[in-house]
This record gives structure tokens, sequence and C-alpha cells, in this order.
């Protein structure tokens, strides 16, 4: 291994991994906007009380 040091590669890994970080970031923003969008969405206030009290029914059927 040499003494001498490459600040140049150092340089580029570090703005790649700089740039890595920022597009996971924009990528779970945009998941969670995407998320709050569906759940602000007034199909899934209509569709999810329905399948709960089904499961709610099917769990008391089952006893």
């Amino acid at each position: 291994m040499s003494a001498t040091f490459d600040y140049s590669q150092l340089h580029n890994g570090s703005t790649m991994a700089c740039l890595s970080i920022k597009a996971l970031i924009y990528k779970l923003s945009y998941s969670m906007h995407s998320f709050m969008a569906v759940l602000a969405s007034d199909q899934v206030w209509f569709h999810a009380p329905m399948s709960l009290t089904r499961s709610i029914s099917r769990k008391s059927t089952n006893d």
C-alpha cells in the first residue's frame, strides 16, 4: 500500500455517497407523499372500516 493519498478518489467517493443519500431521502419522501395521498383519498376511509368490520365478524364467527 502506497503512502500517497488520492484526494480526487476520496472526493468522488464522498460525492457519490452524498448523491445516493440524497436519492434515498428523495425516494423516501416520495413514497411518504404517495402514502399520505392514499390515506387522504376517500376510498381508503371507505374500504378500511368495511374490511376491518369484516375481519372482526370473521374472527367472532371462528370462535
